[in-house]
């Protein structure tokens, strides 16, 4: 049985944001209590605020430096319980993940959505399919197998370099962040566009290292 879920409201964020100021304005009111009782030579003594609050709680730097894929399971593992893309999307942006999508929300849900491990309830919010057993959706299980056997037949007997989809990500690496064009990596490299298009829309399926941006792809991360 999955973890009980709660009704997102458009309000949610904000109360995240808030709680998140509160909490930042208690460690500096304790810091500076701390700071007068050395100045008078009284014993200080620690608060519980001080230190980094429960697991349950997002952090200014929760999610700092991890893709979306990443950071959205590790949301859903803290605040067990299903939660709506938009709730996601606030909180990793709360949790100091760094972006430059001008629609995060629709961004968070194409790359959950392409990911075994997450999976839609029937109210709409993302949970995580390792609780709800019996509910793996399992489609790119073969599709994955099949693409490594074929890699493995195209590289026998030639030697050994990097591949395509290196060569596009380190081409992509020389000047981040920026939105590429399939024709504008092609010609660099001096490959066929049609090549490049299906590695980037592949690598952009997976959310891993690419995601889709208003013009072309763009790296997720260094």
């Amino acid at each position: 049985m999955g973890p009980e879920t709660t009704t997102s409201t458009p309000y949610d964020a904000g109360i995240l944001d808030v709680e998140a100021r509160i909490r930042n304005m208690q460690v500096a009111l304790e810091t500076l209590k701390q700071l007068r009782a050395s100045y008078l030579g009284e014993p200080a003594h620690a608060s519980p605020v001080a230190t980094r609050t429960a697991d349950t709680e997002v952090q200014h730097d929760t999610f700092f430096g991890m893709t979306i894929a990443d950071a959205s399971k590790k949301y859903l593992t803290m605040m067990k319980a299903t939660k709506s893309t938009a709730d996601i999307a606030a909180a990793l942006e709360l949790g100091g993940l760094k972006h430059s999508s001008k629609d995060f929300s629709s961004n968070v849900r194409s790359i959950i959505g392409n990911r075994d491990e997450f999976i839609r309830v029937p109210n709409g919010d993302w949970g995580l399919i390792e609780w709800y057993p019996g509910q793996g959706r399992g489609k790119k299980a073969k599709p994955e197998k099949k693409a490594k056997r074929k890699a493995v037949k195209r590289t026998r007997g030639k030697a050994q370099g990097p591949t395509q989809e290196q060569r596009i990500l380190d081409h992509m690496k020389s000047v981040f962040p920026k939105d590429w064009l399939s024709s504008e990596i092609a010609t660099a490299l001096g490959v066929k566009r049609e090549s490049v298009q299906s590695t980037l829309s592949r690598l952009a399926k997976e959310g891993a290292i690419v995601t889709k941006a208003d013009t072309g792809y763009r790296l997720v991360t260094l």
